[in-house]
């Protein structure tokens, strides 16, 4: 072999480790994020309607949040928490493409439902950027490898 060139063995190393390190983002190509919510609400009087409607309501405020907190790290809604109860926690409703209500019951003057809530990500994402919050921030890797090679002499 020749001092300076790499052997071929290098080089498909040195691409499959490249290969397994690249980030995947797959859940960032689907336009629906489905969540399962407990939302509850105080029975007051005896209207059980308002109250589940009212169950209701604080369960798709929850999936949206869930959902926000899956999308946004940490580190950004601390600090751009005002940015983003303005822009996505005052108006949930509009992110919420549709949902269902799986069960409820009533357990000590409290009305409780499980709800399915598919949340649109598109709309979130684009409330989001326009609202000058970042979302693709660069994660630092949490593997390294390091290579060492040697090169034969000759």
């Amino acid at each position: 072999m020749r001092k300076g060139h790499p052997t071929v063995i290098s080089i498909l190393l040195t691409a499959a480790l490249l290969a397994m390190a690249a980030p995947v983002h797959a859940a960032d190509n689907t336009a629906v994020a489905t969540v399962y919510v407990v939302g509850r609400s105080r029975i007051q009087g005896a209207d059980m309607s308002a109250s589940q409607k009212a169950a209701v309501a604080d369960s798709l405020e929850t999936a949206v949040t869930v959902v926000l907190t899956e999308r946004v790290p940490p580190q950004t809604a601390v600090g751009n928490f005002q940015a983003i109860s303005e822009a996505v926690l005052a108006t949930t409703e509009q992110f919420v493409m549709d949902y269902k209500v799986l069960t409820e019951s009533v357990v000590a003057k409290e009305h409780r439902v499980l709800v399915k809530v598919n949340v649109s990500l598109a709309r979130l994402t684009k409330v989001l950027n326009s609202a000058g919050i970042p979302l693709n921030q660069k994660q630092y890797p949490r593997i390294l490898f390091c290579i060492a090679e040697q090169w034969a002499g000759g």
